[in-house]
């Protein structure tokens, strides 16, 4: 790795302030999170595994604690995000939570169409268009 790049600034930075030691630190970067995330499980399940090269691996979202409280290290402006959109999700979760079914669902997302076309609309267009 070129030494004027960031990361080996960083691990020069690292290494002076931790001493030597024989870690390896290994960043995943990438703009879709989940496939992210398979990748750094699929990683450390392999690496972990492998006891005749690696004593000991740290994956910090393979802890239960990290996988329950996910949402505390996340960017205020994404729980922010998050908020907003199941606020405005409210009313069609409490609906499926209650019965879970795509029916519940088509039945909600139904009403919510009707709730844009003025009433009898719909059959006044089909009797224009359809008439004889």
């Amino acid at each position: 790795m070129p030494k004027n790049t960031g990361y080996h600034q960083d691990y020069r930075n690292w290494r002076q302030e931790f001493g030597d030691m024989d870690d390896i630190v290994i960043v995943i970067e990438s703009a879709d999170q989940e496939r992210a995330a398979r990748f750094g499980t699929a990683l450390y399940e392999k690496l972990a595994a492998d006891k005749q090269h690696f004593q000991d691996v740290f994956y910090p979202f393979g802890l239960e604690f990290f996988r329950k409280n996910g949402l505390l290290f996340m960017p205020a402006e994404d729980v922010k995000g998050l908020r907003e959109n199941l606020t405005a999700l409210k009313p069609v979760l409490k609906e499926l939570s209650a019965s879970p079914s795509v029916q519940t669902l088509f039945t909600y997302l139904t009403g919510q169409i009707d709730g844009y076309v003025p009433k009898g609309a719909v059959l006044q267009a089909l009797k224009r268009n359809w008439a004889v």
